[in-house]
């Protein structure tokens, strides 16, 4: 870590502009490991690259891991079994999430990858 206008910056951030002459907006690793330091495996990029980046090499908390997960693997999966047979209301106040959780649950547009 070092200083920059009195806030820490990471190590691979100072390696960059030492290589580079200018600083990352974000400092995305083609390793994937956050530690490395090696400036030919960081690029500059967006926000909105980097959240690519994490998606696509699935490094993203995703489901129950999520921090902001309400639900587990096992309530999905019931939601999505009694979703013929209980209205998105009912489900929504049984299982305290927001109805049109129910709704993307039920047409997979979240938790999409589990059966």
């Amino acid at each position: 870590m070092s200083k920059r206008n009195q806030r820490m910056v990471g190590a691979h951030r100072v390696a960059f502009y030492l290589t580079f002459g200018r600083w990352p907006l974000v400092a995305r690793h083609t390793c994937d490991n956050r530690d490395c330091c090696n400036p030919s495996h960081i690029l500059d990029g967006s926000y909105a690259d980097n959240s690519r980046d994490m998606r696509e090499r699935d490094r993203s908390a995703k489901g129950e891991k999520h921090s902001q997960s309400k639900l587990t693997e096992r309530d999905v999966q019931d939601i999505r079994m009694l979703a013929g047979l209980a209205t998105p209301r009912v489900l929504a106040d049984a299982f305290g999430v927001n109805i049109n959780t129910i709704y993307d649950l039920k047409n997979r547009r979240s938790w999409k990858w589990l059966a």
